[in-house]
């Protein structure tokens, strides 16, 4: 695929816009979806309170991490069930 090099933003050609109605709808479905299906959400859920943001930025980190390894256990599972030596 050819790379482009623009030296201001502005200089980049538009995006083209999404479909009005149902269609639009529908494409952002299926982005959200694969999306989902690469990276699920994290565990946070329900309220948390956090004494400062330092503290909220480390608990989003460790559920990153969590999440991550968990990721890799599924593919390491997979891996072993589909490549049995």
């Amino acid at each position: 695929m050819p790379i482009q090099r623009f030296r201001r933003v502005e200089d980049m050609p538009q995006v083209a816009p999404l479909p009005p109605g149902p269609e639009r709808a529908q494409r952002l479905r299926m982005l959200w979806r694969g999306w989902m299906r690469i990276l699920p959400p994290l565990d946070l859920r329900g309220v948390r309170r956090y004494r400062d943001p330092d503290e909220a930025a480390r608990d989003r980190e460790a559920a990153v991490i969590r999440r991550a390894r968990h990721l890799a256990a599924e593919r390491a599972a997979r891996d072993a069930v589909s490549d049995p030596r």
